[in-house]
């Protein structure tokens, strides 16, 4: 599945964007602490940008009742 996904951004896509936790990946991270918070915490990145910059991160604030993300 990665390869396929690899392929695809690698000849087809302009933008692709990816939906995080905030601080995934830092020590001491804890991923079902992230979860249980409401709102969460959320990174939309610019994972691959054909006309422009990549790794850019906006913050968003994710109320998972309502499905509703609201930029900090």
């Amino acid at each position: 599945m990665g390869e396929k996904i690899e392929i695809i951004s690698k000849f087809y896509l302009s933008l692709f964007i990816g939906l995080q936790l905030k601080g995934i990946g830092d020590k001491g991270f804890d991923i079902n602490q992230a979860k249980m918070k409401n709102p969460r915490d959320i990174e939309l990145v610019i994972l691959k940008n054909r006309n422009g910059a990549t790794g850019k991160k906006i913050t968003f604030e994710y109320y998972p009742f309502f499905n509703y993300f609201k930029e900090v």
